[in-house]
């Protein structure tokens, strides 16, 4: 759900939740996943992340969903 709204600011996607009829699922509060690690990773090992999308493949990831966008008018 990132794409329709990316270039939005804050106000605009209340706003646009508001027309839509979701903002009043989405606007209380819900308290942080408490499943984090005491120290977290701060850096990325590109060795690592080229491994992972290797086995992943993205590139053919990527193909498919380029050929199922769908545009919906959200107002």
């Amino acid at each position: 759900m990132l794409r329709p709204i990316i270039g939005l600011d804050k106000v605009e996607i209340e706003d646009r939740a508001r027309v839509i009829g979701t903002y009043a699922i989405t606007a209380h509060r819900v308290e942080g996943c408490k499943a984090v690690p005491s120290t977290p990773a701060t850096r990325s090992r590109i060795d690592k992340i080229e491994s992972i999308e290797s086995v992943l493949g993205l590139s053919e990831l990527c193909t498919e969903a380029s050929k199922r966008i769908k545009r919906v008018p959200l107002g």
